[in-house]
């Protein structure tokens, strides 16, 4: 799995790529072997206003054509981060799950055979 961040430097800073690396690994990291890529994109929608509008954008891209994008705002990127990443795991774990019982690989076929 490739993970690649995209906005600012600023908004990147060392220790909120570094959370914001730990929250998705640990979110999808047990889908990694499935995974191409995961892209998180960052972006504050009002810089002068306060407010929840940090906006973190995760893309996930499984092959061999499945796309999950999620969004979440917050008042401060780790938070959008740490969001974002939980909406993440629960739409891949949903794909995966949607994968397996559609090719007819799952447990309960195997045994009802």
């Amino acid at each position: 799995m490739r993970l690649e961040f995209r906005g600012t430097k600023s908004i990147w800073s060392p220790p909120v790529r570094q959370y914001a690396e730990r929250c998705l690994r640990l979110a999808v990291g047990r889908f990694g072997h499935r995974l191409a890529q995961v892209t998180i994109r960052a972006v504050d929608l009002q810089s002068s206003a306060g407010g929840d509008d940090k906006l973190c954008q995760v893309v996930v891209l499984a092959p061999p054509n499945s796309k999950v994008t999620v969004e979440a705002l917050a008042r401060d990127f780790r938070g959008a981060a740490a969001a974002a990443a939980e909406k993440a795991s629960r739409a891949v774990a949903r794909l995966m799950h949607l994968r397996k019982s559609s090719n007819g690989s799952g447990a309960a076929r195997r045994s009802a055979a």
